[in-house]
């Protein structure tokens, strides 16, 4: 059984191509209520201990994300997610083992 925390959204299988060796990818995000301000995590978790190898936090304004009509952009978060993505394998070590 396993338990999640609230703001944890999503937890990857163990990763490869060009992902550091016994890892997963998790991201939390928060989204304070009344607040236009949202939070993104993304942390490398070593898959054995559990333990958080790397992390890479990026606070946009929600706001960004939706159209005039209120309607989400989904085009443009999806690629502002995998920039910061790329961004943070390449902090990883690019495929390198981490100690």
């Amino acid at each position: 059984m396993m338990f999640w925390e609230k703001d944890l959204i999503y937890v990857s299988d163990p990763l490869s191509d060009g992902w550091p060796v016994a890892t997963v990818l998790q991201c939390h995000t928060v989204l304070p209520r009344f607040e236009s301000d949202y939070k993104i995590t993304l942390q490398l978790i070593d898959s054995k201990s559990r333990a958080v190898r790397e992390e890479h936090s990026v606070t946009w304004c929600i706001g960004q994300f939706f159209t005039k009509d209120g309607f989400f952009w989904e085009d443009g978060f999806d690629a502002r997610i995998e920039k910061e993505l790329k961004e943070f394998k390449g902090k990883c070590g690019g495929g390198k083992k981490v100690n």
